[in-house]
């Protein structure tokens, strides 16, 4: 994947976080990589090159109701398992690369409407992926975050969580309710470009650099850059 950004003489940070958006009518690149899709975690591929629920619990509950104490397909639910574990490929909605802490790629991003005036993104985390990249769009401006979840950096001397929040999630018809620990990265400076024609038809498309405060190790840069194609559910 080729990244075509255009050259900025100074970034367009407004203050603090917060960047001006650059709106054009028809974004450029090479957003192929929406073609693209994987599996969610939870489902892996087996040697015969069929892909099954894994033991991660995140296949559809109905698919591991076809399954025996083995763990083998009831031969009668074949055709029903494979056609409803095919409906959980998810499409890329993001091309990018970064250099941030635990963090080794993903290829999904969300975005929600939360006002009429204000969009909220972030990508999703991973396995092996435990920073986020967090847009909130508002109006003509854009702040944007990193937020790093840590399963390694709490022995770190600077290590400072700044966002305490809750999570929840369930199992077993359970509800779970866990506190999270969040660092904040806060962008210093960087750009990004908007497609105006798809962000009124309910589709953030955008270009973007970003460089972000480092409070943990101010000699360690930390960035973000890449390509954004993704619906806007509407929250309101």
């Amino acid at each position: 994947m080729t990244f075509y950004f255009v050259a900025l003489g100074q970034s367009q940070l407004k203050s603090s976080n917060t960047i001006v958006i650059q709106w054009v009518d028809s974004l450029k690149g090479d957003f192929s990589f929406t073609n693209e899709w994987s599996y969610p975690e939870g489902v892996v591929m087996k040697e015969n090159g069929r892909a099954e629920c894994g033991d991660g619990g995140l296949c559809p509950e109905e698919c591991y109701n076809m399954l025996d104490s083995n763990g083998n397909i009831y031969k009668d639910s074949l055709h029903r398992y494979y056609d409803l574990l095919d409906t959980t490929h998810q499409y890329y909605s993001i091309s990018c690369t970064a250099h941030a802490y635990e963090y080794a790629g993903t290829n999904f991003i969300k975005a929600n409407r939360k006002s009429k005036d204000t969009v909220y993104a972030y990508t999703l985390n991973n396995i092996a992926t435990h920073s986020s990249l967090e847009l909130n769009i508002t109006k003509n401006t854009c702040t944007a975050e990193i937020k790093l979840n840590s399963i390694r950096m709490h022995n770190h001397s600077n290590y400072s969580p700044n966002t305490v929040e809750d999570t929840v999630s369930f199992d077993d018809s359970h509800l779970h309710i866990q506190q999270a620990n969040y660092e904040t990265f806060k962008c210093s400076s960087g750009f990004i470009y908007i497609d105006r024609t798809s962000f009124n038809q309910q589709v953030l498309k955008a270009r973007f650099k970003f460089t972000f405060q480092n409070n943990t190790d101010p000699d360690k840069p930390l960035w973000w850059e890449g390509l954004i194609k993704t619906p806007i559910t509407n929250d309101l």
